[in-house]
């Protein structure tokens, strides 16, 4: 009699350990890419640009436009999401934060840019994103719809550019298996 190995999870759907060591290694993972900065911080140096103040980068965020993750009764920005010459928001960025807003939480969500992603060949979004955002873009969705337990659509851009070697079987095993690696 063969033994059934238990059905991992998506990894969008399990809970992500909380502690100093995985804040530690998330304000890392965005070094490359701009850093991170407090909201308060972000706020004021908009205000410094004459470009927004502690209100508009609230309205940004409850808008997901943004986003933000909370550690420690501070919230933070990944900065890879603006322009540096004058803050304003990537319109990649929000186009990919608006795909999954819908299916994960900040924490969850800044962790997605970060750690490898299949769909990706094992590259992480936010390394991709300015490269190449269709295929980030493209991976965010394939993401959201294995969250949903929806089936990609047939000839979808995703599924015909580079998810072929991922069977729809497979897709979530997959993605389960992303979840138990820590960034």
């Amino acid at each position: 009699m063969r033994m059934r190995a238990a059905r991992p999870q998506p990894w969008c759907v399990m809970t992500s350990r909380l502690d100093s060591h995985s804040f530690d290694a998330m304000i890392g993972a965005y070094q490359t890419s701009g850093g991170t900065s407090r909201v308060d911080d972000f706020a004021l140096l908009l205000e410094q640009r004459q470009r927004g103040n502690f209100v508009s980068v609230a309205k940004r965020i409850v808008s997901r436009d943004i986003f933000s993750f909370e550690w420690q009764d501070d919230f933070w920005i990944p900065m890879f999401q603006f322009n540096p010459e004058d803050m304003s928001i990537k319109q990649e960025a929000r186009r990919v934060v608006h795909e999954l807003a819908c299916v994960l939480d900040n924490w969850t969500l800044a962790l997605w840019f970060t750690q490898s992603n299949a769909w990706l060949k094992g590259r992480r979004p936010v390394d991709m994103i300015d490269r190449n955002f269709s295929e980030v873009l493209g991976a965010a969705r394939a993401d959201r719809f294995v969250a949903t337990g929806q089936e990609m659509p047939r000839g979808s851009a995703t599924v015909n550019k580079g998810l072929k070697q991922y069977p729809a079987t497979n897709r979530a095993r997959h993605i389960g298996q992303l979840g138990q690696r820590n960034i």
